[in-house]
């Protein structure tokens, strides 16, 4: 069995990404958030969030005994769960600040969500996550202005071992600040 994992910030386009992943791959595709829920692997709720609180040691075990195949699995806590030794390739997608505070404003999550959530993603949270877990299996990939033909195009190269995996790719607090809108972001 083999896990290619999906990560990311919500928001960054990580469900239909590793749908198109799953299916151009042959591979099966599990959403580890409403696994984890459907499954049993939470230890709380988050009232302040509005979010499920994961076991991911258990959830890591119970996932080392999936079955049936390769799996592509898609979620912002996917590199916390996967086993490291089942782990072919991380994806970790980006997507610039202020397009993803409108998507999660649209997605009517509350201003201080938005706000949690952007600044992760400025501050490159499941990425350095990423690379704690899974170094030397870490792809970034910028999901920003791309549409998912592109991203699966992208991450297939790397897959197939005609392109190296990248991180670096992106850089949201020089970014923000040459737009001149780093200040508005740590400000909240």
């Amino acid at each position: 069995m083999v896990f290619v994992v999906v990560t990311g910030t919500p928001g960054v386009g990580k469900t239909v990404f590793s749908k198109a992943l799953a299916k151009a791959l042959g591979f099966k595709y599990l959403d580890v958030g409403e696994f984890c829920v459907k499954e049993g692997y939470v230890v709380g709720y988050d009232e302040e969030r509005g979010s499920y609180i994961a076991d991911t040691d258990r959830l890591k075990e119970r996932l080392k005994r999936l079955k049936d195949g390769d799996y592509v699995l898609d979620g912002h806590i996917s590199h916390l769960a996967a086993p490291p030794h089942l782990v072919r390739l991380v994806y970790v997608l980006r997507c610039h600040p202020e397009v993803l505070r409108k998507r999660l404003e649209a997605r009517g999550y509350p201003p201080g969500k938005v706000h949690e959530n952007v600044m992760a993603e400025v501050l490159d949270v499941c990425l350095v996550e990423a690379l704690e877990l899974h170094d030397g299996k870490v792809c970034e990939l910028d999901s920003t202005g791309k549409d998912v033909e592109k991203l699966v195009s992208e991450a297939l190269a790397v897959y197939h071992g005609e392109s190296k995996p990248k991180t670096g790719v992106v850089d949201w607090v020089s970014q923000l600040q040459q737009e001149g809108l780093l200040e508005k972001y740590l400000k909240g």
